[in-house]
């Protein structure tokens, strides 16, 4: 396995930490550990310690990393915003722009934590309810209902130096609950 063929993701469950590495090319390639811990005292030595058993079974350095977690202090907000649209066509442009102003209202909102997730979970154009986007219809009333999963800055923060002290960046943060939904 190279770096450029990985992808690496740690769970942070509530006892232990679980550090996954899957080669994108080869289904059957991937290596699983885990390491449990006591208490957020010695979460850095066990992170240190899986980090550096995975590191001597792969052969390689772990560079960047996905996070998983579900903590207490995360939540979700729902939002239905809608937009009049005048008659125009419903294309990937608009329903980004109404995306992003609903995603600014929340940063705005909530400054203090970050959005982890962002799920449009229905659409209504004109009264008629879809569960998709719909795409390159024509309408007047375009209304999105997102949820968003927010988790504190000071944890993205904190957790980013926790893999900072040990050579390694995070490049994404997920809500576990959430990801175990899908599947």
């Amino acid at each position: 396995m190279t770096n450029a063929e990985t992808f690496s993701i740690i769970d942070f469950g509530s006892s232990k930490l679980r550090l996954g590495v899957f080669d994108k090319y080869l289904p059957n390639s991937k290596y699983i550990q885990e390491e449990s811990y006591k208490d957020k005292k010695t979460i850095n030595a066990n992170l240190k310690s899986l980090v550096l058993k995975t590191e001597k079974e792969i052969n390689q350095h772990l560079k960047v990393v996905d996070i998983m977690l579900d903590n207490p202090k995360s939540f979700s907000v729902d939002l239905s915003i809608k937009k009049k649209i005048d008659n125009n066509l419903i294309d990937e442009k608009l329903t980004k722009h109404i995306i992003q102003d609903a995603k600014s209202i929340i940063e705005d909102n909530y400054n203090s934590f970050n959005i982890i997730h962002l799920i449009v979970s229905n659409s209504n154009l004109d009264g008629k309810f879809y569960e998709n986007l719909p795409m390159n219809l024509i309408g007047n009333d375009l209304t999105l209902e997102i949820k968003f999963i927010l988790l504190p800055k000071k944890i993205i923060r904190s957790i980013k130096e926790l893999f900072k002290n040990n050579q390694i960046t995070v490049k994404n943060f997920y809500n576990s609950s959430y990801l175990k939904s899908l599947n």
